[in-house]
């Protein structure tokens, strides 16, 4: 059933082949999601957050686990048993045997897409370039090393599921771009530009079109300040002391996402929020991107409504020099005020933006600690109260998620949905291949 249409593995087609990238909350076959292999500080695994995750998904959809092998896979699937999970559910946590170095499998595992041709359709995997974010050039042989394993991941899974590959030379992930499920994809500008600094913007947007099948694209001017990368944004100076992101990569997922096709959620952090220099900036970009959306069109020419999410300000934590979070920072050549023998305080990406949705429960991150503002328990309850009323036939499901934050990402960047293929649009788009 597939074939190569140019350079591009697709599904059998005799005349056109049309590209939909779904919109999230559709309905879905599969979470992707994978083991981890590090923990971002010592004595925070990931896992105990995935494990939490995949029990509440399991009743209503599959989880595809990508392990480093089976037996990986089994011991994963005890955790999960050891949480709770009845054995009538974990038959939906399927297991495939795949090599990786890292768990952030929105951006490593493939974008899936639906691929239509006369007669016959299926879901497709988009396997862009995927060089670490960006900071592969700046780092060490053995990262290099690794983000070129993870670049292999995508077309891996693609063979284990038997499923065609739609490929791309362009590089970047999949947290840099969302889609409303009707032709319209807005992405990170500032990720794209800096994966492929050598393209134009309208051959970045043309590729894009071409293996998502957009008809419209939203090119966010800005990025969530949170989501900075050091090398490139940083350190940040805060009343007198130095603070570095937790390897931040500007994506979109922090900072817009489509609640439906018609709906885009956009955090903002009020003024009165505001109590710090970079809260100031939280703030100022915030409202760029509120009123740059408010100018913005869908693929039919129609306004998109906007809603305002909260914002949590700025959130930080001390990390030390045995932790893989600082250490990261070490490999970024050129980094001022980094000290690997001391550690120090690091900026969270954290965004009620990053939430997972999926077929019958919404799972959105939590903010607030003991000793940390007490403004996180007003906008944590606000999030799930925002969640509740758009997704009403959904259950909204609050998690702590820092031990993965802490990597420089959410619960989004650690999921990969995959869609249900449903019936094909009436005609080819723009989008194929």
């Amino acid at each position: 059933m597939k074939r190569v249409c140019g350079a591009v593995a697709v599904v059998v087609c005799a005349g056109c082949v049309t590209i939909v990238k779904p919109a999230e909350p559709d309905n879905q076959d599969y979470v992707v999601m994978g083991t981890p292999t590090y923990e971002n500080v010592t004595g925070r695994p990931s896992d105990t957050v995935q494990v939490q995750m995949i029990a509440n998904m399991l009743p209503t959809v599959k989880v595809a686990l990508v392990a480093q092998d089976d037996a990986e896979g089994d011991a994963f699937r005890d955790e999960v048993r050891d949480y709770g999970v009845p054995e009538s559910q974990l038959s939906n946590l399927v297991v495939f045997p795949i090599e990786h170095t890292d768990i952030w499998f929105r951006d490593m595992g493939g974008i899936f897409v639906k691929a239509f041709a006369p007669g016959e359709s299926s879901l497709a995997v988009v396997d862009p370039v995927f060089n670490g974010w960006g900071y592969g050039p700046i780092q060490d042989d053995d990262s290099r090393a690794n983000y070129a394993i993870d670049d292999m991941v995508a077309s891996e899974l693609a063979a284990q599921m038997n499923l065609p590959v739609v490929s791309s030379t362009l590089t970047f992930e999949g947290g840099a771009i969302t889609s409303n499920g009707a032709g319209t994809v807005m992405y990170s500008l500032a990720a794209l530009t800096q994966r492929n600094p050598t393209l134009t913007q309208t051959q970045i947007e043309t590729e894009l079109k071409r293996v998502l099948g957009a008809k419209k694209m939203i090119a966010m001017p800005v990025f969530h300040p949170s989501d900075g990368m050091s090398f490139l944004d940083g350190p940040v100076l805060i009343n007198g002391q130095y603070y570095h992101f937790a390897f931040g990569v500007r994506h979109i997922d922090e900072i817009a996402a489509f609640a439906d096709a018609h709906t885009i959620f956009i955090p903002q952090l009020p003024q009165e929020a505001v109590t710090n220099d970079f809260e100031q900036k939280i703030h100022d970009t915030l409202t760029i991107a509120w009123n740059f959306l408010k100018t913005q069109t869908d693929q039919s020419g129609k306004p998109f409504t906007l809603i305002a999410f909260p914002d949590p300000g700025l959130v930080t934590m001390v990390v030390g020099p045995d932790d893989a979070v600082w250490q990261v920072l070490g490999t970024e050549q050129g980094i001022q005020h980094y000290d690997p023998t001391t550690g120090g305080p690091v900026i969270l990406p954290d965004s009620y933006i990053n939430y997972v949705v999926t077929n019958s429960l919404v799972e959105v991150p939590m903010f607030y600690k003991p000793g940390r503002s007490l403004r996180l328990q007003d906008t944590d309850a606000q999030a799930i109260s925002i969640l509740q009323t758009e997704f009403p036939t959904r259950r909204i499901v609050p998690i702590d998620d820092e031990n993965v934050t802490l990597g420089g990402g959410g619960m989004h960047c650690i999921t990969q949905e995959v869609v249900s293929l449903n019936a094909p649009p009436s005609s080819c788009g723009n989008g194929h291949p």
